[in-house]
């Protein structure tokens, strides 16, 4: 056998060593491996709980959502009797007005009539004086 020729205890050694190398990378790489799992579930973790989060906000949206509609129709509740109120309003401030404008013209043909009357009484009084002064 030649010295410079390995031998079959050599190889073997060579290939058990190579093969214990091998299977502490191996372990090692699964030991990351491992890591990793730990770190996903971590994440798996997190998301789950933004996802309840996103969940209790909808469920929150829906619930606002819900709230607005319910004080959109009492708005709508609450203007339509106030423009009721308002036509109601109308109509008295129109009706008051016509009794206005009436009394308005009766009370400006009475003041007229009036000034008639008394023209016509100092007319008397005129014609009574000049008489009394002609006589």
């Amino acid at each position: 056998m030649n010295e410079n020729q390995p031998t079959i205890q050599d190889v073997l050694e060579a290939i058990n060593s190579f093969a214990g190398n091998v299977e502490n990378r191996f372990v090692k790489i699964d030991e990351k491996f491992d890591k990793i799992d730990e770190r996903f579930v971590k994440i798996d973790e997190k998301f789950d709980r933004i996802d309840e989060k996103f969940a209790k906000s909808d469920s929150n949206f829906s619930t606002i959502n819900g709230q607005l509609a319910r004080l959109e129709t009492k708005m709508d509740e609450g203007f339509g009797s106030i423009r009721s109120e308002m036509r109601e309003l109308r109509g008295e401030l129109i009706e008051r007005i016509d009794r206005l404008e009436k009394r308005a013209g009766e009370d400006t043909d009475a003041t007229i009539q009036d000034y008639i009357n008394l023209k016509q009484r100092v007319d008397v009084l005129e014609r009574t004086v000049r008489q009394m002064a002609h006589n």
